[in-house]
């Protein structure tokens, strides 16, 4: 009986092992063959967004970290936009979606608390990019730093199928 306990434990844990977030699939991709990576330290962060006129918001992101795959094989591209994709039921909520020309973007934050935890910008298509911004800030502290412009040619908020 505690052979069949064990073994039902063990099989209920395993999802949770596998469980992504955006610092996994950081982790992971950065490794990849042509894959590009920066990870920027917070006084860098902070001297930025002060010089951005971001002062407050400056205080609030601890790191942004980057990663392009652009030059990547096609099977890490697919495998990228599969994890990527799966984000939204690993406790990401979908801020976002656009479609500019063959690439999709995303906005996704992760909160605790009501505090935003992650702002995550990711791209699949010919492009494939992540862009993490970790801290604790609030989502209208966003509204300056993120500013949206659609009337750009090829952008659209609604995703066509």
């Amino acid at each position: 009986m505690k052979t069949i306990a064990l073994f039902l434990a063990l099989c209920l844990s395993v999802p949770l092992l596998y469980a992504d977030d955006a610092t996994a699939i950081m982790n992971d991709f950065k490794k990849e063959k042509k894959a590009d990576y920066v990870n920027l330290p917070r006084f860098l962060v902070k001297m930025g967004m002060k010089s951005a006129g971001q002062k407050e918001l400056a205080k609030r992101i601890s790191a942004i970290r980057m990663l392009d795959l652009e030059e990547c094989s096609l099977t890490v591209k697919e495998d990228y936009a599969k994890r990527l994709s799966a984000l939204p039921s690993q406790g990401y909520e979908v801020l976002m979606r656009m479609k500019d020309g063959e690439d999709k973007v995303f906005f996704l934050i992760k909160e605790q608390q009501n505090w935003v935890v992650e702002l995550l910008i990711g791209s699949c298509g010919d492009s494939n990019n992540l862009v993490l911004f970790s801290g604790e800030f609030k989502l209208e502290e966003l509204a300056g730093m993120i500013q949206i412009d659609n009337s750009a040619e090829g952008c659209s908020t609604e995703e066509k199928n």
